[in-house]
């Protein structure tokens, strides 16, 4: 045997070895990381009884839990995509445009009805030829929307994309969605898309790229949904300026790519209804990338704020706090959207996207990069001036402060459920996450007489779900002062029980007969609750 034979032979072996351990590998990725595999896909949310309506997802952040739901106590449907709203099918029925709704809560409709939303008012106005979905998540900002379109929304095929995004990405908050955020595609120019899909048809390419890319980039003490953003602020946007509009450019490729055109919106809050509010404002730079990309687009911009204050309503009528829209708000909302649609032609076939200017991507300055604060070059505001100008109303707020012990369970986090109850109904005004049981102290908006607990044990970090242990403590429901700081709460896992503790010389609320488990004095033992 020559040498060369020799070679081609070894070679020809090393080739053929690889191919087998390669698909013994593939096969094994195949059965046993089937978990892996549907995780990826980024499933369905699951309904969760009694969890909490956000839930951690890799892609997302978080994403909303399907049910009916109780918040600012109004019913609220999410349906099986976790979506707000109807139950809609993926499949477009024949003859039906669909028009599809982004942003986060002030498009989701945080605190109205489910068909006091404008995107309800819209499908109503647009008769029964169209179909109007809200795709809106409370927090989103155009990275999760991004997400959410690829993976879940975009399936159902919109003609039209309403994009109201603004006010998640400009929000200076306790961390940087790039940071944190499992991008759902790796690969985001095109020429590498193609591959992105050929590979994804493999099992092993899409175990590894789940657990190496995926969950390394949304590690353990992240997986904990909503509450991403509630630690100490950092002076940083959530999506800087330029990300911002890049992020709109891609909104805008994804429509496209399936036939779909956008409609602008920029959406109002309670300040741009101030005749004398004239200082520089920290989203108004967004507001400008906004209307660049829509430019560029040749695309249709609502201008709300102008709307709104060419009404002449007052605040109250149309903002439910600084920035959510009431039902009136909303209403003006998609009459706006409706009359434009009308008026462009778009009821009759007529193309909304007219005149675009392509260009590139302008690189924007954003003087409040550094933080929430005025522009350098801006002289600093009148304290008359601004001592004059009406402020919204803060909501009523009620203090908590106390412990968990849990000496019988793992050192792992823990969630807290905080409820109200009227009558049977227990209603969730907020939720509260610790890295592992001890001292807690948080706020919720409302104005109950007492509150009660359900303690979720995270074990996985990942948010609660099956599996996990879950301790319903709202049978033990504790007085809130009048004053509104409820001190000294112990929540003992162990013994299943939720009481107030107070010192000496402290006089426990007045009501009831013979020692309630709220006044037992702090050198005493916790009752185990019933």
């Amino acid at each position: 045997m020559t040498r060369k034979s020799a070679l081609i032979r070894r070679l020809l072996f090393s080739v053929a070895m690889f191919v087998i351990v390669l698909g013994t590998a593939e096969l094994a990725a195949r059965f046993l990381g089937t978990a892996a595999i549907e995780l990826a896909s980024s499933p369905l949310p699951l309904a969760e009884e009694g969890a909490p309506n956000l839930l951690g997802n890799p892609y997302l952040l978080w994403e909303m839990s399907p049910g009916l739901r109780q918040e600012m106590e109004i019913d609220v449907h999410i349906n099986r995509y976790g979506l707000r709203g109807t139950e809609w099918e993926l499949d477009k029925p024949e003859g039906i445009r669909r028009v599809m709704a982004v942003g986060d809560s002030s498009v989701y409709g945080f605190g109205v009805h489910d068909d006091q939303v404008f995107t309800a008012f819209l499908d109503q106005a647009l008769g029964d030829k169209v179909q109007v979905l809200n795709s809106a998540v409370p927090g989103y900002s155009t990275y999760q929307i991004i997400n959410l379109l690829e993976i879940r929304s975009l399936a159902f095929q919109p003609d039209l994309l309403i994009v109201a995004s603004l006010w998640s990405d400009n929000n200076f908050d306790s961390f940087v969605d790039s940071d944190m955020l499992a991008a759902y595609s790796s690969f985001r120019n095109r020429s590498s898309r193609g591959v992105k899909e050929r590979l994804k048809a493999s099992s092993l390419f899409t175990v590894l790229d789940y657990k190496l890319r995926v969950v390394r980039k949304f590690p353990e003490e992240r997986r904990v949904g909503w509450m991403v953003g509630r630690g100490e602020k950092i002076g940083k946007r959530r999506v800087p300026i330029n990300e911002y509009a890049r992020n709109l450019e891609t909104m805008a490729e994804l429509a496209h790519g399936v036939g779909c055109e956008l409609l602008f919106v920029i959406l109002p809050n309670s300040e741009d209804m101030l005749s004398t509010y004239e200082q520089g404002a920290a989203w108004d730079p967004y507001r400008e990338v906004m209307a660049d990309s829509a430019r560029r687009h040749g695309a249709p911009l609502l201008d709300m704020p102008e709307l709104f204050r060419a009404s002449r309503r007052a605040q109250d009528e149309l903002f439910l706090d600084e920035m959510h829209p009431t039902a009136l708000g909303h209403r003006m909302i998609a009459d706006a959207i409706h009359q434009r649609l009308v008026a462009d032609g778009w009821m009759s076939g007529v193309p909304l996207e007219r005149d675009p200017v392509p260009s590139a991507i302008p690189t924007w300055t954003d003087p409040f990069s550094e933080g929430e604060h005025s522009a350098p070059d801006q002289p600093a505001p009148d304290p008359s001036t601004l001592a004059a100008q009406p402020k919204p109303e803060e909501a009523p707020r009620v203090s908590i402060a106390g412990q968990v012990v849990a000496p019988d369970f793992p050192q792992s986090p823990i969630q807290l459920d905080i409820i109200t109850q009227a009558g049977s109904t227990h209603r969730i005004l907020g939720t509260h996450r610790l890295p592992t049981p001890g001292p807690f102290e948080l706020q919720v908006e409302g104005t109950p007489t007492s509150v009660a607990f359900i303690i979720y044990v995270d074990e996985n970090g990942d948010g609660p779900g099956p599996g996990d242990t879950r301790i319903d403590l709202t049978s033990s429901p504790i007085p809130v002062p009048e004053a509104g700081e409820l001190t000294d709460v112990v929540l003992d896992l162990s013994q299943g029980s939720a009481v107030r503790t107070f010192a000496a010389d402290e006089q426990p609320p007045a009501g009831g007969t013979g020692p309630a488990p709220d006044a037992i004095p702090r050198e005493a033992t916790s009752e185990k609750g019933s």
